[in-house]
C-alpha cells in the first residue's frame, strides 16, 4: 500500500477547523498528517473569538467542525483502498464544504472581518518567512535579519518609485536605480560583520547579475 502524506496548512489564517485549507501531495515514503493542535489552534480560537460570534453562531459553527471531523474520519478509513490522488479530491471537497457551510453563518461584516484578518496572517506568515530566507548563509542574527529586512523592502520601495517615475528617461533610471543599490551596499556594511560581507560577496560572485 502506498502511503500518503497530507500537509496541513497553517489554521491560523482560517476559522479554528472551518477555514482551514489543507494541502495534500502524495508522498510513497511518508504518512498522511491531520490537523495538528498546538499554538495554530490556539491562533485560530482568537481569530475566531474576534469575530464576535452569536451564541446561536458558535453552535452552527460547531456543527459544521463535527460534520467536517466526522467525513474525514470516514475519510481516513478508506486510505488503504483509495489513491493519492483520489484521496486529495475528496479532502479538496470535504474543505470546499466545510467554507461553504462556514460562510452561509457569518454575516456579510463577519465575512469581510475574517478576510482581512486573513489577509494580514498572510502577509504576516510571508514576511516571516522572507526574513527566514534573507541569507540564511550567513548565520545572521535575528536583530541582523530584520534590518536586512527592512533594508530590502526600503530598497524595493525605492526602486518601484524609480521605475514607476514618467518623467524620468531609461538611463536616468538606471543612473538612479544603480545608486539605490549603491546606498544599500553601504547600509548593509553597517548591518553585517566583515566575516558575513565577505561570504556575502563571495556568494554573489557566483550568481549571474540582473539587468536593472
Amino acid at each position: 500500500m502506498k502511503k500518503i502524506a497530507l500537509a496541513i496548512l497553517a489554521i491560523a489564517l482560517t476559522l479554528p477547523a472551518v477555514y482551514a485549507q489543507e494541502k495534500t501531495e502524495p508522498n510513497t515514503n511518508e504518512k498522511i498528517q491531520h490537523d495538528r493542535p498546538g499554538k495554530n489552534r490556539h491562533r485560530s480560537r482568537e481569530m475566531y473569538e474576534k469575530l464576535n460570534l452569536t451564541p446561536k453562531q458558535r453552535d452552527a459553527m460547531n456543527k459544521v467542525n463535527a460534520d467536517y471531523r466526522s467525513s474525514v474520519a470516514e475519510l481516513k478509513k478508506k486510505e488503504a483502498t483509495i489513491t493519492a490522488q483520489d484521496y486529495k479530491n475528496q479532502m479538496k471537497a470535504l474543505n470546499e464544504k466545510r467554507r461553504s457551510d462556514a460562510d452561509k453563518i457569518l454575516t456579510q461584516e463577519q465575512k469581510d472581518q475574517m478576510k482581512q484578518m486573513r489577509r494580514n496572517k498572510t502577509r504576516k506568515f510571508n514576511s516571516e518567512a522572507k526574513s527566514k530566507q534573507v541569507r540564511p548563509d550567513l548565520d545572521l542574527t535575528n536583530e541582523q535579519s530584520a534590518k536586512m529586512q527592512s533594508l530590502r523592502a526600503d530598497t524595493q520601495n525605492k526602486i518601484k518609485d524609480i521605475r514607476g517615475n514618467t518623467a524620468l528617461t531609461r538611463e536616468q533610471k538606471k543612473e538612479q536605480i544603480t545608486t539605490v543599490f549603491q546606498q544599500q551596499h553601504e547600509e548593509i556594511k553597517k548591518i553585517l560583520t566583515p566575516e558575513q560581507m565577505k561570504k556575502m560577496e563571495e556568494t554573489r560572485k557566483k550568481k549571474p547579475s540582473k539587468a536593472v
